[in-house]
């Protein structure tokens, strides 16, 4: 059994951030209800009450006990109980047994729970615990990770059981020795606490019921199933994934406040270990996919006897900040002089009040309160949050909603309505004095409307009529309806409230609006609702403008030709996706309009209104076409004018980039794309050729006319009048564009037969294979899976092909030859299964770096091409980005004087940078060439494959220099290289560390 060794060498280095927060933020985003799971679990002070009285008196009966009795009862039920207490801790380190406005009675409610453990771990454990949570992996700051001796040393199968034992010993020191921290004042408490209820137990009990509660703690950490946790949380146990954290999914949760949970706990650290099954039950997509475990037995053989597992196991990063020697001290916070002060200023302060409020109103008081809290600059510490919360100021805004909440369950029913709308009012106005921000002030009139929303809800007379729910329902109606119709909507106080609110709140609240206002109980309503969204208008709070029309469904007040020229106008293409929502007849309405508008700027007929004609005169029509195609799924041929005039202005731009290099290259460029622009449409054609001609360029318009085939009575009037002024020149460029084609077949032909390959500066020739069908593609597959570095690079069909960009070949070089994927055949060919197969070879492999040069662009523009490349993202893994690397380099003086020496670097530029490494020269003559035409031309080819070379060429040599870094530098390089296919907020990537 000592044998059989762990065969890791060292910890698995990660250069990504951990995916919890974004993997929370999309949770929260798809459902918002997960948030009614926050806050305090109820059950969880009597249970661990419940759990420290059985401890004590379980150690009271065995004070007399046998040894062999104590240690049994110790490891079967003491050991148990004390293991569920340190959970408990855990629990409350989070602040779930009185919530966040209660920190120091978490902290001691914790020293309770410690009690039966006999060890003083609570305060400690939330000290260390919180640094887990927010730097998770990270060197010297996580020290949830073993030290590099248990790595190491505890290798074999003996030797790691020998560690699962001394767990507890390890958990101890290893804070000692990797990230030492001074005591707090809470941890000296906790101490002398533990200290007296230990000599309490030694003293009334005896010392066996002392020593029951110690091995008993000590075995249930160490060589106990329960004890597995430890290492099913975090260890890598999938050897085809870095998946940093793991869920367990049995019975010991029941008893474990399930800890199991543990990818939830880490999404949602503020939720309570009860309410934990809950999150996965309500976002099952995001858990599902996961890797889990059913069984800690499992987990423990697994770890024990699989010899590439084993402590180093664990992904590492390297550290974000420095180490924090000093903690926090809140009870020398807490009797500070000043905080002392305060708070018998707050005493005085009530009994002053008090007296001054005899013979005040309601609402006077309520006012007098909310001003009071709005001027308070202090608040609750907020202090123990847990990481990535953002949670400022609870204790003053929960005071507000509960001030608001009592005015207006006191205030008389016929006047709470216009109490509120003067509330509202006078709040607004002392908020506007104390020039406080536009999102206070949002937020301050926000919960005062949800205060009144809720007391609307609320029905005094009826909450204890159990007998008749129905009963209760309606005259909690008629309660809101009388309330409602108590004061006129012509009332000036109504009118004056609604346009000094309603026009500055965000959108989303547009329904609590609605509801407080009464808006919809009268006809009448509408006239209010319309001058409150032309003021948003004329601000340009489209928004709110739009949120509003689609709310009260007045989309029938507006012109829809109107609403969207100005909205492309602001930019605003996301409120405009708002505003025609889901329904499919508007969308094709839309699309086809704004082609409409391309097609009058691409026609210049004159059929535009002014309106449209500006929209004209910014890009932002067309990239909203690009965008809302995309986002509606709708084909490319829904906007034949879109296409049309991206196609006229790349050929104008080839055009222009052919008459400042007249070289053969950029003519041939030219030419090539010049015929496919014009194929898209008669008006890009005519456009061109009377272009030409305007420019006496004659000959060349009939040359391109004469190579389209095109019927002299297609012929531009320019264009045909020069024909029959020179009649000789129509027969001699069919002559001599008949000559050229043939010359041209000739030289494909002896290409073809010659071969292609990419000439070096040194001689070296490195051959270059064209991969257009399914075997060859194979045969790549197998080559690229022996390299461990590979350059790849991608060109890209003409933007008027597709509204967006679509790959058309992508190359891959290795030291020894370099291959051509040809898209552009291979798509039509190819079904999605094998494509993926193929990009699992290239992105998926666990040894294969796939190297590219500002390759994010890259990544984008193949997931349009293939949508479905995206359900790779949990598996891709060494895509880097060269270009990410050297710049960051560029900040790091060590890095940049290694790689790139004392000479600085003017531009990241690949060209200038394959100078620098590789001494070669690159021609940038084809960057915008048509790769779209086949077959291509054996400069196209080397041009791709070059590209390719020089990467894959730079990133070797950088890795002979890497070595010669510090650790962390060479892992800040490497971060910053890394490239997930999907976007860090998307849900596939983030089920993946």
């Amino acid at each position: 059994m000592g044998q059989r060794i762990s065969v890791s060498q060292d910890f698995v280095w990660t250069y990504t951030e951990q995916p919890h927060a974004n993997r929370r933020a999309a949770i929260v985003k798809k459902y918002p209800e997960i948030k009614r799971l926050f806050g305090v679990d109820v059950s969880l002070k009597y249970v661990v009450l419940c759990s420290v009285i059985g401890q004590i008196i379980a150690a009271y009966l065995l004070r007399d006990a046998d040894w062999l009795l104590i240690f049994l009862q110790a490891y079967f039920y003491g050991g148990l109980v004390n293991h569920a207490l340190t959970l408990a801790i855990h629990d409350i380190s989070h602040n779930t047994a009185f919530g966040n406005d209660a920190p120091l009675k978490n902290r001691f409610f914790g020293m309770v729970a410690n009690l039966p453990i006999a060890i003083p771990i609570s305060i400690s454990f939330k000290k260390y615990h919180v640094e887990h949570h927010r730097y998770l992996g990270e060197d010297a700051l996580d020290t949830d990770v073993p030290t590099e001796f248990e790595a190491k040393f505890f290798t074999s199968p003996a030797r790691k059981i020998l560690w699962l034992i001394l767990q507890p010993l390890f958990y101890a020191l290893r804070p000692l020795l990797i990230y030492k921290k001074y005591p707090t004042d809470l941890e000296i408490v906790n101490f002398l606490v533990q200290l007296s209820f230990n000599v309490a137990i030694w003293q009334w009990f005896g010392a066996k019921s002392l020593i029951y509660l110690l091995s008993g703690t000590l075995m249930a950490l160490g060589g106990h199933p329960s004890a597995a946790h430890f290492v099913a949380e975090h260890y890598l146990f999938d050897e085809d994934s870095k998946q940093e954290t793991y869920s367990y999914y049995g019975p010991f949760n029941w008893v474990l406040y399930n800890v199991g949970y543990h990818n939830e706990h880490h999404d949602f650290p503020y939720i309570p270990g009860r309410n934990l099954p809950q999150v996965r039950k309500i976002a099952p997509e995001f858990y599902d996919t996961l890797h889990h475990h059913d069984s800690c037995l499992s987990v423990l053989h697994d770890f024990i006897f699989t010899p590439s597992m084993g402590p180093f196991r664990r992904l590492k990063r390297s550290p974000s900040v420095p180490q924090e020697r000093y903690g926090d001290n809140p009870l020398r916070k807490y009797f500070s002089l000043s905080n002392i002060a305060r708070k018998v200023k707050s005493v005085l302060q009530y009994f002053y009040l008090s007296n001054q409020l005899k013979g005040v109103t309601p609402y006077q008081k309520c006012v007098i309160d909310l001003k009071k809290f709005l001027t308070d600059e202090t608040s609750e510490d907020p202090t123990e949050l847990e990481e990535d919360e953002v949670i400022t100021d609870v204790a003053k805004w929960s005071m507000i909603v509960k001030t608001a909440a009592k005015y207006f369950n006191k205030e008389e029913p016929d006047g709470v309505y216009k109490g509120f709308f003067r509330l509202l009012l006078e709040m607004h106005s002392f908020a506007t004095e104390l020039g406080e921000t536009i999102r206070v002030m949002r937020r301050l009139m926000a919960t005062i409307m949800s205060s009144f929303h809720a007391y609307l809800k609320k029905d005094e007379d009826c909450e204890n009529d159990t007998e008749n729910s129905f009963e209760g329902e309606e005259k909690i109606i008629e309660l809101k309806l009388n309330i409602l119709e108590s004061v006129s909507h012509n009332d000036e106080i109504y009118i004056r409230t609604f346009d000094t609110i309603a026009c500055k709140m965000k959108p989303k609240h547009v329904k609590l609006i609605a509801v407080v206002f009464g808006l919809g109980l009268v006809e009448n309503d509408v006239k209010l609702q319309l001058k409150a969204i032309s003021h948003m208008m004329e601000s340009r709070d489209w928004p709110n403008a739009i949120r509003w029309i689609v709310f009260f469904q007045l989309k029938d007040h507006f012109t829809f030709e109107e609403v969207v020229c100005r909205l492309l106008l602001d930019s605003a293409v996301g409120t405009l996706e708002l505003f025609i929502d889901d329904d499919a007849e508007q969308q094709t309405r839309l699309i086809k309009y704004l082609d409409r508008i391309i097609g009058g700027k691409l026609r210049d007929d004159g059929t535009l209104t002014e309106l449209e004609s500006r929209v004209t005169r910014s890009k932002n029509v067309e990239k909203a076409v690009a965008k809302l195609l995309r986002t509606y799924g709708f084909p490319d041929s829904m906007v034949p004018n879109a296409l049309g005039l991206r196609a006229r202005e790349c050929l104008m731009f080839h055009h222009h980039s052919w008459a400042r290099d007249s070289a053969s290259g950029a003519r041939d460029c030219l030419e090539s794309m010049a015929l496919q622009a014009m194929s898209v449409s008669p008006f890009v054609r005519d456009y061109y050729l009377n272009y030409l001609c305007k420019q006496n360029m004659q000959k060349c318009a009939l040359y391109y006319a004469v190579r389209m085939q095109l019927d002299l009575s297609f012929y531009p009037n320019a264009l045909k009048k020069f024909c029959l002024d020179f009649p000789f020149e129509a027969d001699n460029t069919l002559a001599f564009v008949t000559e050229e084609n043939s010359k041209r077949l000739r030289v494909y032909q002896l290409e073809e037969k010659n071969g292609c390959g990419l000439e070096l500066q040194n001689g070296k020739i490195v051959p270059i294979h064209l991969v257009d069908n399914f075997t060859v593609l194979n045969h790549v597959m197998e080559t690229i899976s022996k390299e461990k570095i590979v350059g790849v690079d991608a060109e890209w069909k003409p933007p008027f092909v597709s509204m967006n960009e679509q790959v058309a070949l992508i190359q891959i070089s290795t030291p020894k030859e370099i291959f051509l994927i040809d898209v552009a055949v291979l798509e039509n060919e190819l079904s999605p299964q094998q494509w993926l197969l193929f990009f699992r070879s290239l992105f998926c492999s666990k040894t294969l770096h796939a190297i590219g040069y500002d390759f994010r662009n890259d990544l984008n523009v193949l997931k349009n091409t293939f949508p479905y490349i995206s359900a790779l993202a949990p598996e891709t893994r060494n895509i880097m980005c060269l270009f990410k690397l050297l710049k960051e380099a560029t900040s790091i003086p060590d890095a940049s004087e290694l790689i790139f020496g004392d000479e600085p670097v003017k531009n990241l530029n690949l060209a200038e940078v394959t100078k620098i490494f590789l001494n070669i020269d690159m021609d940038k003559s084809e960057r915008v060439g048509n790769w779209l035409q086949r077959p291509l031309r054996d400069e196209q080819k080397k041009y791709a494959a070059l590209d390719a070379y020089c990467v894959g060429g730079i990133f070797y040599k950088i890795t002979k220099i890497l070595p010669r870094l510090t650790r962390e530098i060479r892992a800040e390089l490497l971060n910053a290289a890394m490239l997930p296919i999907e976007e860090k907020s998307r849900s596939q990537e983030l089920n993946e560390d």
